[in-house]
């Protein structure tokens, strides 16, 4: 893909159009502007102010991440933060955030970065976490964690619940190095042609893929839900998601309520 690194304003927003598949006559409508004055500022015949360009960001739902080179590129400061998740400023809503994965249980729930890095989950999720070998080593990773024979094993449906997630990460890597790099990685550290198959991003993702875990004689079925902040001026907030896990059938939700799990909450 392309660097944006050295490109203008117009250029961005005319890159970004484009991975909205939107026309300028479509961002007009979204943004309540002219498509003449788009064509405009995508020219350079015009310079949007910073209000505009945060109307148009909106518009294309460009990531708080991507959106201060957009306003560099136009001359102006950048407009939003990036804070570590451990950041002062952040605790008392990661503290909220603690109490809904928590309170999730007896269903698994966790969150996750924008690279798939778990941040701290609830006790039936710590459960799940450990039969996997690699979730004890540094901070657990679900995207490095999938491709491992464990999870080959563990989910009983683990080609159609890879093919889904591999999807949403080449859907992430079009807008985003990180999950670009972490996508090579996958590659590099996997032979399994699931990983490395060519995904058809023209193709519509599947609307919910159940995912299959193997309990013994047993075989628990779950939905995942992805919760995220409606309103956040933090980076690092509005790609954090909480990811939960619901009963698909009245086998899974009774195993679930018959089985509490005893596993300690990761240490604050």
């Amino acid at each position: 893909m392309e660097s944006r690194a050295t490109h203008g304003c117009g250029d961005l927003l005319r890159y970004w159009r484009g991975v909205r598949k939107m026309s300028q006559l479509d961002l007009a409508g979204h943004a309540g502007v002219s498509a003449r004055h788009i064509s405009f500022v995508e020219s350079g015949r015009a310079t949007p102010s910073r209000e505009m360009l945060v109307t148009l960001a909106d518009a294309l739902g460009v990531p708080l991440r991507e959106r201060n080179p957009l306003f560099a590129a136009a001359g102006y400061a950048h407009l939003y933060e990036a804070r570590a998740a451990d950041a002062p400023e952040l605790q008392p809503m990661m503290r909220v955030l603690r109490t809904i994965v928590d309170r999730a249980s007896p269903y698994p729930s966790m969150a996750l970065d924008a690279q798939w890095n778990v941040l701290f989950t609830n006790a039936p999720a710590a459960q799940l976490l450990q039969l996997l070998p690699g979730a004890a080593v540094g901070v657990p990773n679900l995207a490095r964690l999938m491709v491992q024979p464990a999870a080959v094993a563990l989910l009983a449906n683990w080609e159609e619940v890879s093919a889904a997630f591999l999807d949403r990460l080449h859907r992430e890597a079009l807008t985003d190095p990180r999950s670009r790099a972490l996508l090579d990685e996958l590659r590099a550290a996997s032979s399994h042609a699931l990983v490395h198959k060519k995904v058809d991003l023209g193709r519509a993702p599947s609307l919910v893929v159940p995912i299959v875990l193997r309990a013994g004689e047993a075989k628990l079925s779950f939905f995942s839900t992805i919760t995220t902040l409606g309103t956040p001026l933090d980076m690092v907030l509005q790609e954090l998601r909480i990811e939960t896990y619901y009963p698909s059938d009245e086998t899974t939700e009774a195993f679930l309520r018959d089985h509490r799990l005893q596993v300690p909450l990761p240490e604050s």
